[in-house]
């Protein structure tokens, strides 16, 4: 099943975060501002969004814990990594850490 929202319906962060998330497992708030050359209290505030509006992302632990992807977000943002992000984007973002992640 498609999650009910679509990339056109998110901001440019939003896909970056969930792509941050899809390369990376899971991140801190903080980690993923930097790796995605955005402010921290933006980041956070689209990562509640992404959390509790598009239920594309879960807390890993804590209310304020690392994020990671929910199946929803998995299945938005993997077709779509190529197509919606630039190749210096998703470069920057796969070597925020020295391994990568298996979603099968």
């Amino acid at each position: 099943m498609a999650p009910a929202v679509s990339p056109e319906d998110l901001r440019p962060a939003d896909l970056l975060i969930l792509y941050y998330c899809y390369a990376n497992g899971q991140g801190p708030t903080p980690h993923i501002a930097d790796s995605i050359a955005r402010n921290a209290d933006y980041t956070s505030t689209r990562i509640t969004t992404l959390i509790e509006e598009w239920n594309l992302l879960k807390r890993v632990g804590s209310e304020t814990g690392p994020v990671t992807l929910t199946q929803d977000g998995l299945e938005l943002i993997e077709p779509v990594a190529d197509c919606y992000l630039l190749p210096d984007q998703r470069e920057r973002i796969q070597s925020a850490t020295e391994y990568s992640v298996s979603w099968e």
